[in-house]
């Protein structure tokens, strides 16, 4: 199987390396296309003109993925999942995809909730034998408002400097426990529905 990834991170960013590891653990042998826009924005506008490409590109399926509070957000404004989808599967109208294997997966708040689930995956990067100030599972990952801040704190309590995107992000990704993700988080879940689900459903989109 191939799959396209349509991301809103850089090429080879903490995003690409990430959900590219997990595609793999889930589906044996896939081969992975991924599309990265750079930021959410060019994402949203350019989501039907890159599926397109992924499909001639020989993509079986496509998943559109993004963070629901993204850096630059202003101060003061809430994003929205919903308003977030309507553009996208404007976009995808306006570019005549037609294909039902497109996948829209909206992680709140970003793809650091996803990984500080598990911290026993935390813990093993850090590689750390005693406890760790404040290091602890997350069953409602959405509670925490800043998981980049709570990981920086963990790396700086177990005196591993700070926090690395793109070099700490795959690490952890790496070691997480399935189970106990798909627990705490239904972005998750929706994740990796859109990537093993066959034959696919018709166009779906998780709204947190």
């Amino acid at each position: 199987m191939k799959i396209g990834l349509i991301l809103e991170c850089a090429l080879d960013g903490p995003d690409q390396q990430v959900y590219s590891a997990w595609i793999r653990r889930l589906v044996p042998q896939v081969q992975i296309e991924p599309s990265c826009a750079g930021n959410k924005k060019r994402l949203v506008a350019e989501a039907g003109s890159r599926a397109t490409a992924l499909f001639a590109e020989g993509c079986e399926r496509v998943l559109i993925i993004w963070d629901l509070w993204p850096a630059w957000a202003s101060k003061g404004v809430q994003p929205d999942a919903a308003q977030d989808i309507a553009a996208i599967e404007a976009s995808l109208r306006a570019a005549g995809v037609t294909e039902p294997c497109v996948y829209l997966v909206c992680i709140d708040r970003m793809l650091e909730t996803l990984l500080i689930v598990d911290a026993n995956a935390i813990k093993s990067v850090l590689r750390v034998q005693g406890p760790i100030s404040g290091l602890r599972h997350h069953r409602n990952p959405r509670s925490q408002h800043a998981p980049k801040s709570y990981l920086d704190a963990r790396f700086r309590a177990a005196q591993r400097g700070t926090y690395a995107p793109h070099v700490h992000a795959r690490q952890i990704a790496e070691c997480v426990d399935f189970a106990r993700v798909r627990r705490a988080s239904p972005d998750f879940v929706m994740f990796e529905q859109s990537a093993v689900q066959t034959p696919c459903a018709p166009p779906l989109a998780w709204l947190p």
